[in-house]
């Protein structure tokens, strides 16, 4: 269950909980805030953050995998805020395929590594879906395009994930059944292997 937040926001991004607390990152707080509130409570803090900040942004998503909570795409701006100048009365802004990662343990954002190759990594986008399975982080969907510029945008169709961490090793091998032309073999799979390498 979500509750709502004292300050304004404008898709804004939520996870699952995590420790009792439940995390939100999205627009506010000069669009790139992080609160949480605690179920127990039912309070809401904005805790201290350390690490490089991911820009601002909206129409992104939030996952939480284990104690880390990725933040993937969105709206993201052109020009920050404190660096408009006068004559910069309305942001303009853009998608982006950018990945933040924020440690839940020590409240810090930590450099998350993407593929250099344009093809092996989802196109900018916003307005998207995903979700956390096991260790992997599925993005759907979602649109390309620049906020203002509605009739050019175009719909994302496509379905990618992202490993997040390495996958654990399966279980020891077994003799199921053996035969003089054959062997059965058996071991403890692994959720997020999709293939496996007998020696």
């Amino acid at each position: 269950m979500f509750y709502p937040v004292e300050t304004s926001r404008f898709a804004t991004a939520a996870t699952r909980e995590f420790k009792n607390q439940y995390f939100t990152f999205g627009k506010s707080f000069r669009w790139g805030g992080i609160t949480f509130t605690d179920s127990t409570s039912m309070t809401w803090e904005r805790p201290t953050v350390s690490g490089a900040h991911p820009l601002p942004r909206s129409l992104h998503s939030a996952t939480l995998l284990g104690n880390k909570m990725y933040v993937f795409g969105g709206w993201v701006p052109l020009v920050l805020e404190e660096l408009k100048g006068p004559n910069n009365e309305k942001s303009e802004w853009k998608c982006t395929n950018t990945l933040a990662c924020l440690n839940l343990e020590n409240m810090s954002w930590e450099n998350a590594m993407m593929e250099k190759f344009e093809d092996q990594m989802p196109r900018a986008r916003a307005g998207h879906c995903s979700v956390g399975i096991h260790s992997r982080l599925f993005v759907w969907s979602g649109r390309d395009g620049y906020r203002k510029a509605w009739n050019n945008q175009v719909c994302c169709k496509d379905l990618w994930y992202l490993e997040t961490s390495v996958p654990g090793s399966p279980g020891r091998v077994q003799l199921v059944r053996a035969s003089t032309t054959t062997l059965e073999v058996c071991w403890g799979s692994t959720p997020t292997a999709d293939a496996y390498l007998l020696q």
